[in-house]
């Protein structure tokens, strides 16, 4: 069998004695095992393990688990969703705070709701979605006002939440509401990795009344409240042609999970929109917000993509059709993401024996990849600490993702269904803002990556300056 294949492995025997030893990680303690080291130096931890091995085995509390460091092996196991499912220890968290939704659903869960909901992010649509994207940027971006100092994550949340509401359910998002996502989504990074990464025997630190869980909490009830609420106004006559009415055309009642193909309840049909808003919005703002300040701190970078801008776009603003001829803006988005995938760590629990490359691995063991890690191998990415956007110039996005060196949206069955949506939504946003504003980054030494459920910015604030020379507001 070459190198990578993944199989199903009935003769365990035979298999367990051609297998090669897994290496473990060093550093664990007694009783915590490495879970200090997830919690505290998640990052460099994860950069450290590709030297002990292609798969390594580390222990969190009394639970063992393995994290691939191979792109080959990392590649083989998100295209075999069905021995390499989404379940085990390490995903109710998550869905405690989202329920459970087309992002954690297991295996056979997941096909029949993803076919009822892959038509809404069809190539065909994109051109209208950029529509709905440049008129929430537009107003947005009108509210800023020159010289004002701005938190430039909570901006980009503005942006991404009301596109997808606006896109994916044909709604806009009350102020007020907004502003309490915007608040929800940060608690809920801060305290999800806690929660996932604690040994089990320790989980009873997440129920003490400390400010932190209460705060965690409070933001799970008040999302799932706006969820409701919102939830509640849609009708399919009022979002026609969305992702909701989709779901709603779907439904049915007799059950709150999906089953025959892939009907929805009403009870699923809102956690699904829900995890649109959540991951929709998380993902892209982060996004945004590393790739405004990467551009702040490399000028030449910044002066390159301006120039771009200006000379493709003549002082309008983009649209679908010109994303094409903004290849260096691509380029930034596309290195952003290598240095700060949002999602940088994931999990999949075996649901039989399998063989991976050379090991032979037990059903019911659980696995990280991390684009992170993958993302910051020297080997895969010469001088990996560096902002280059040129080292993507030349060399199609899909094929280093195929190879499993460059997965920010994951691969295979479980890929990230709007990951078209997220790079044509990305590209307009920078697009306006670079056109229109100069931003000053207040203390650039101060900001730094979070590493909770997603990777996120920190203390990222700027002061923004009107261009000499502004768009065009509108769609050409």
């Amino acid at each position: 069998m070459r190198r990578g294949a993944v199989s199903s492995a009935p003769n365990n025997r035979a298999i367990r004695a051609a297998s090669a030893e897994i290496p473990s990680a060093p550093g664990a303690i007694p009783v915590f095992g490495h879970s200090l080291q997830f919690q505290r130096k998640a990052l460099r931890f994860l950069e450290t393990l590709p030297a002990y091995g292609d798969l390594v085995r580390i222990r969190l509390g009394t639970r063992g688990a393995l994290v691939v460091c191979d792109p080959e092996l990392t590649a083989q196991m998100l295209r075999q969703d069905r021995v390499f499912d989404k379940r085990g220890g390490f995903i109710p968290p998550q869905r405690e705070f989202a329920g459970e939704n087309l992002v954690n659903y297991c295996y056979d869960e997941h096909r029949g709701p993803r076919r009822i909901m892959q038509p809404a992010f069809q190539n065909s649509r994109m051109s209208d979605y950029a529509k709905i994207m440049n008129r929430t940027v537009d107003d947005v971006l009108g509210s800023w006002r020159d010289g004002q100092v701005v938190d430039l994550q909570a901006e980009m949340y503005r942006i991404a939440i009301n596109i997808v509401y606006s896109a994916l359910m044909g709604v806009t998002v009350p102020i007020q509401t907004m502003r309490q996502l915007v608040v929800n989504l940060r608690y809920k990074n801060r305290g999800l990795l806690a929660r996932v990464f604690m040994p089990a025997w320790h989980a009873w630190l997440t129920k003490i009344p400390s400010p932190a869980n209460r705060r965690y909490r409070r933001a799970v009830r008040q999302s799932t409240a706006m969820a409701d609420e919102i939830f509640a106004t849609l009708r399919p006559d009022a979002c026609p042609d969305t992702l909701a009415a989709m779901l709603f055309e779907s439904r049915a009642t007799s059950s709150a999970r999906p089953h025959n193909g892939g009907h929805l309840s009403d009870a699923a049909i809102r956690r699904n929109l829900g995890i649109f808003v959540l991951a929709g919005s998380d993902t892209t703002a982060n996004s945004l917000a590393w790739s405004l300040h990467l551009l702040g701190q490399n000028p030449d970078s910044l002066d390159r993509a301006r120039a771009e801008l200006d000379g493709v776009l003549d002082g309008n603003m983009a649209t679908f059709d010109d994303l094409a001829r903004l290849s260096y803006l691509e380029n930034v988005f596309a290195e952003t993401l290598r240095l700060y995938p949002p999602s940088w760590i994931a999990n999949r629990q075996t649901t039989s024996d399998a063989r991976l490359g050379r090991y032979f691995i037990p059903a019911g063991t659980t696995i990280f990849w991390s684009p992170y890690l993958l993302h910051r191998r020297a080997d895969l990415f010469p001088d990996p600490e560096r902002f280059v956007p040129d080292r993507w110039a030349g060399q199609p996005l899909t094929g280093r993702a195929s190879a499993g060196s460059f997965v920010p949206f994951s691969l295979g069955p479980r890929k990230c269904i709007g990951d078209s949506f997220a790079r044509i939504e990305a590209l307009l946003v920078l697009a306006a803002v670079l056109s229109r504003w100069d931003l000053q980054p207040v203390n650039p030494a101060s900001v730094e990556a979070h590493a909770g459920s997603l990777l996120t910015p920190r203390n990222i604030a700027m002061r923004i300056t009107a261009r000499t020379r502004s768009p065009k507001s509108g769609d050409r």
